[in-house]
């Protein structure tokens, strides 16, 4: 059996607990919010939920990915600086999808983002309901939103993020969640216009663009070794059972 490849998605820092992940329209000054370090999960009691929430056995392949992954959410959402909004919903759906296609069994695979959902203090219908939103929404529009200009009817989570302006707390999942909102329009544009465009939208957020996609090209980069993992396993359980069949012929 190959080695399993372990595909790291975590980003260090130094983190001040915060019960829960606060929504971007309930946005208090995080000097008055009563900070309790004791009365906070751990990155091993949100693991320990999960798996209460979820006690199947994982699949192999992903055992590895869905680890790191409750452990960088949960270091993101308990930060103090951190403030969900629509496009982090549409970067977990993203990276949850791409890196569990081909989950088995498939049946499984929606309990599962449930469980991690409700471990890291998400409604997972609230996330797909948010990430559903932004995907519905005109990839332009959203351009202009997010670089400030007026626009109307835009579902309410997305029009108070935009009005935000400068991002509180940077994460790869919101990077992502970007990104993908903003593939189609990016994609009608040259590359010259592209680059500018996506640094006009990161710089009213207060992001550099480089580091932004520094970091899509590691999800990039992740994605592609789960894949290779993923066929080299399938190869070898197709070979066996090549060789059960002949031995039995």
């Amino acid at each position: 059996m190959p080695q399993q490849t372990k595909v790291s998605i975590l980003r260090s820092g130094t983190f001040t607990r915060l019960p829960l992940a606060q929504s971007s329209g309930a946005r208090e000054d995080k000097d008055n919010l009563n900070f309790n370090a004791s009365v906070v999960k751990t990155v091993a009691a949100t693991k320990q939920v999960f798996f209460e929430l979820f006690p199947r056995p994982l699949n192999s392949i992903y055992r590895r990915v869905i680890d790191e992954l409750l452990v960088e959410i949960h270091l993101l959402t308990v930060h103090h600086q951190f403030r969900y909004d629509p496009f982090f919903a549409l970067g977990l759906v993203t990276v949850y999808d791409r890196f569990l296609d081909g989950y088995r069994p498939a049946s499984d695979k929606e309990p599962l983002f449930d469980a991690l959902a409700q471990a890291e203090g998400f409604a997972a219908y609230q996330i797909r309901n948010d990430a559903l939103a932004v995907q519905q929404t005109p990839s332009q529009v959203l351009a202009q939103a997010l670089k400030g200009e007026a626009v109307t009817d835009l579902p309410e989570s997305i029009r108070v993020f935009c009005e935000q302006g400068v991002l509180s707390k940077y994460s790869r999942i919101f990077a992502l969640g970007l990104a993908t909102g903003l593939e189609s329009y990016l994609q009608t544009l040259t590359e010259t216009q592209r680059t500018e465009e996506f640094k006009v939208i990161c710089s009213r957020l207060g992001l550099s663009a480089e580091r932004v996609k520094r970091d899509l090209d590691f999800y990039t980069q992740a994605l592609e070794q789960v894949r290779k993992t993923k066929e080299s396993l399938d190869e070898i359980i197709e070979s066996g059972r090549k060789k059960r069949l002949q031995a039995s012929s």
